[in-house]
Parts: C-alpha cells; structure tokens; sequence
C-alpha cells in the first residue's frame, strides 16, 4: 500500500487522511492528474493559529515590561563598571613602580640568600669552618657583625678576615679599622693590591658607622641622665634635626640597631640608640652622610657634608614628638669641632652637660675618619 491508497481510503464514508488530518473536506486529484491534495478548508487549523497568536500577545504583554525595566537597570549597571575599571587604570598608572616591587616581592629569596646571592653556598662552608654549633642562628646571618669589628660577617666572608676576633692579626688595630685606613688585616703594611679589590666591594661608610657605634655601646666613664619628658618621647616616630646656619631640615631617625643603620640614612640622619636622648645629660649622638656611593640615589647623601662650617654659637634645633601627642623642641649651641677616628672613645665622653655630637665621615668621599660638632643645651 503506497500513500496514493492511503489518501483515497475511506472511514466512514470519509477519506482516511481527513481523519488522520482532522480537516476540512478536500477533494481528491484523479490519479491521471498527479500526486496533489487540494485542501479547501481550515476551520480547526485556523482556530489553533489564532490561538497561539493570542497566547503570544499575552506572553509579550506580560514579559515586555519586565524586560524593559531589565533593560534599564543594565544600563546603570554600565556606570559602576566603568567607573571601577578607569579607578583601576588610573591606580595602576600612579603606583605602577609599587605594584611591580610588590609583585616582586611575592618571589623574595630569604634575606642571606638576597645578600650573598650565588655566593650562598661558599658562605656557609666558609663560616661554618668558625662554628661548630651555634644556639641562635642570627649569629652567622650575612648583616651580623658577630665579633662587633666593623665589619658584618658577610665583610668577613670577602676580605676573608676572621669572623670570631675583631683582630684577625693581632696587631693592636680592629680589622674594620685596618679596612678604613687601607692597612693590611692580616699582617703588617699596607693592603696588596688584590685586598685593595676586595675591599672596594665594601661599604666603607657603613663599616665607619658600625666602629663608632660599638664604642658608643662599650663607652666608659659616661652617665646618661633621662629627663623627665624623655619618657613621653615616641621614639617610632622620626623627629627633625634643623641647622639655620646651612638651611639644613632632616629627619632624625631613633635607630633601634646598627643592623637598620644603613637603611635609617636613607630616611634622615641618625641617632645612635643607647646615647642620651634630646634634653638628657650625656652625650647625643647624631650621624648623617658626607657623601655616599652614587649608585645608591640617596635622598640624604650629602646632608652634613657642610657641618665643617658650624662655628662656635651657631644654633640648632631638636623636634621630638610625644606619645602624648605634644611636641619637645630643644636648642643646641654650637661649642667646637674635632676629627676623631672611627674608634676613638673621647668623641661620646662628656658628662658635664646635655650636648649634641653631629658626626659624618671625612674628609668627604672618604671613611677614614669622622667630622664631629659639638653643642651643649641651651634655653629656647
């Protein structure tokens, strides 16, 4: 049975596809005429039609509003968007040079590694021919100046002097000494040539800071006596160090350690922990640079280079801020100058009044010795 007989079938006295179709009544083509239906009515497709289309409207209607509000709560959305990715692009353009260094940071090596560098290794086997066994580990860090000489153990580990004496030769003079004066640390005379190499690898201004601390920390004969405001005094917080005389306004940084010195200079000058305090009796002891190696782009490089001009009643002045919230102001007067060596003991020793050392290494560019100025407490 082909469709042709499918069509031409009657049920009910009606042909099969009008019942299967369930629509009007059609009249079938002769056979000679072609396989073609004629439909002459759609009374029930029609209704259907019209039905959906009623259905469609209703749905539009009941769909076309919320749609719209849709639509106009995505276009204020686009606002806060914008407006976050150009905040995004305008921080990342102003603190791109921080963003970069604190995406590095993500992949800082640990402290000795970020000093010693590819010499790591060498450095352990080297220092560990010194110490058998240690308890505290700081001890052989790179920045450690174990046998307080001057020279940090990392100094030790290039010129390879000994770690555990500050006299490597026991000739009378500390190996950071014999460093700044060009002498040889391991024997008598002066440095050979390839010393002369190594010892260029070292900051020799640092190595001049550290020697006069340690003998500011090992001082005799020297009572500090606090006032009582020093006990206010915030000592996180920088004060300001001001000479009228060479238009000179610094920070003056409380370092904490000599381990800090280095970084402490490039945010001001210094004061030496353990010396007096602005105000106190004793001796405060206040560094800052003559001159520092060009590469460093530091800020405060040349801050005191001019202190050799200071004469005697020329002024200057201490800021200090308390944890009270107010603010100390002392005046110093300029006494005298003197040039000492980076390890002389007279340059913290003076117990008759509250006084001020301004120290810097000298002669400029050099950290053969140090520049002092001195001043004593003065009323405002």
């Amino acid at each position: 049975m082909d469709l042709r007989d499918i069509i031409n079938m009657e049920s009910n006295g009606e042909p099969e596809i009008y019942r299967l179709l369930k629509i009007g009544s059609f009249s079938v083509v002769p056979e000679n005429s072609g396989f073609t239906i004629k439909q002459e009515e759609e009374p029930q497709l029609k209704i259907a039609m019209e039905k959906v289309a009623v259905t469609a409207s209703a749905v539009k209607e009941l769909v076309s509003p919320v749609w719209n509000r849709t639509k106009s709560m995505r276009g204020l959305l686009i606002y806060p968007v914008i407006f976050a990715v150009s905040f995004l692009i305008f921080y990342s353009t102003m603190n791109f040079p921080s963003l970069i260094a604190q995406a590095q940071g993500w992949f800082a090596p640990k402290q000795d590694q970020q000093i010693l560098g590819k010499d790591l290794a060498a450095y352990n086997a080297w220092i560990s021919g010194y110490f058998y066994s240690v308890s505290n580990k700081d001890l052989l860090a790179a920045n450690n100046d174990y046998d307080h000489d001057g020279l940090t153990n990392y100094d030790e580990f290039v010129m390879r002097t000994n770690p555990t004496l500050a006299d490597s030769d026991t000739d009378g003079t500390t190996d950071g000494v014999e460093l700044i004066n060009s002498t040889n640390p391991w024997g008598s005379g002066g440095m050979t040539t390839a010393q002369g190499k190594l010892r260029d690898k070292i900051d020799l201004n640092m190595v001049s800071e550290r020697i006069t601390f340690g003998v500011a920390a090992n001082k005799k004969g020297t009572v500090n006596t606090a006032s009582a405001d020093s006990d206010n005094f915030d000592l996180t917080k920088p004060g300001v160090l001001s000479i009228p005389k060479l238009n000179i306004q610094a920070p003056l940084v409380f370092s904490r350690d000599p381990s800090e010195f280095d970084r402490d200079l490039e945010r001001g000058v210094i004061h030496y922990p353990g010396t007096a305090l602005p105000g106190n009796t004793g001796t405060m002891y206040v560094s800052g640079h003559s001159s520092d190696y060009i590469w460093k782009h530091d800020k405060f490089a040349t801050i005191f280079t001019k202190i050799n001009y200071l004469a005697a009643g020329d002024d200057i002045f201490i800021t200090v801020y308390g944890k009270d919230g107010k603010v100390y102001n002392y005046r110093y007067r300029v006494t005298g100058q003197n040039v000492y060596s980076a390890d002389d003991q007279t340059q913290f020793i003076d117990n008759t009044a509250a006084k001020l050392n301004l120290s810097t290494c000298w002669p400029i560019g050099t950290s053969k010795n140090r520049m002092v100025v001195s001043a004593t407490l003065s009323p405002l």
